[in-house]
């Protein structure tokens, strides 16, 4: 397991982004910039891929190689980042370890929503005089960004389960706000879509989450309330039907 802490004290350590303008990366890499590390990245919109863009370091375990799904086994930067010895890994996992650097973290997933909710609890923790550090997987309206560091106390962020690295992180609060099949062409089955949930909810200290057997035996629990319980609370009477859950949600992490 790599410690971030210790590396971004190297001088010659470096971060490099595969398609560092996704929607994924793009917060991604400023987060990891924030906190002090030193990056480099390429795009097709940009510089395009080859093997020259990598940084050059004195050897392969001072490089971070930090890619998405989307990047094919035959990227050249990626194949050369293997052949120098260089840590490659997924973005998600390099989110896993971005967590690792903060005493409290509020990670968000969910078949639907996630979004949506990630944003507000954001939103209500700046609200409430915090300055959290953040990503989410969209542009929020009342934010200038996606990603921050923030003041380095708590992190909140969205965990992409659509290739299950969403399990890399260790959370505070770990928040569930629906499991569905949606992802279910990226897993063996809806079993083990099923397994990955509960092992992203197993590594949360405490567990937001909707009534369902896959979550039950959590030690720390809080059930998320349905549709119809919310239906005729008066705190939600502006909010679509979609919007109230999320809104609770939100309102029940912070």
């Amino acid at each position: 397991m790599m410690n971030l802490n210790l590396l971004r004290r190297d001088p010659d350590f470096r971060v490099h982004f595969i398609g560092c303008e996704g929607a994924g990366s793009k917060p991604l890499r400023r987060i990891f910039e924030e906190l002090g590390f030193h990056t480099t990245g390429s795009d097709l919109t940009l510089n395009g891929h080859r093997a020259e863009n990598l940084p050059k370091t004195p050897t392969g375990e001072q490089l971070l190689v930090v890619y998405s799904s989307a990047v094919a086994p035959e990227n050249p930067e990626l194949v050369r980042a293997r052949e120098l010895g260089a840590h490659c890994i997924l973005r998600g996992e390099a989110l896993g370890l971005i967590t690792e650097l903060f005493p409290c973290v509020i990670a968000v997933s969910g078949s639907h929503g996630k979004t949506s909710v990630t944003a507000m609890i954001v939103h209500l923790l700046q609200k409430t005089g915090h300055a959290p550090g953040f990503l989410i997987g969209g542009k929020p309206r009342n934010s200038g960004t996606s990603g921050s560091a923030g003041a380095g106390e708590i992190f909140v962020c969205e965990a992409d389960e659509s290739d299950g690295t969403h399990t890399a992180i260790h959370s505070t609060l770990a928040v569930v706000t629906n499991m569905e099949d949606d992802h279910v062409w990226n897993f063996a089955s809806p079993e083990c879509l099923e397994r990955n949930f509960r092992q992203f909810a197993r590594q949360g200290r405490k567990l937001l989450a909707p009534n369902l057997p896959a979550f039950s035996d959590h030690p720390d629990l809080s059930i998320i309330q349905s549709p119809d319980e919310l239906e005729n609370d008066p705190r939600y009477k502006l909010f679509a039907h979609y919007a109230r859950i999320d809104m609770e949600i939100a309102i029940e992490a912070v």
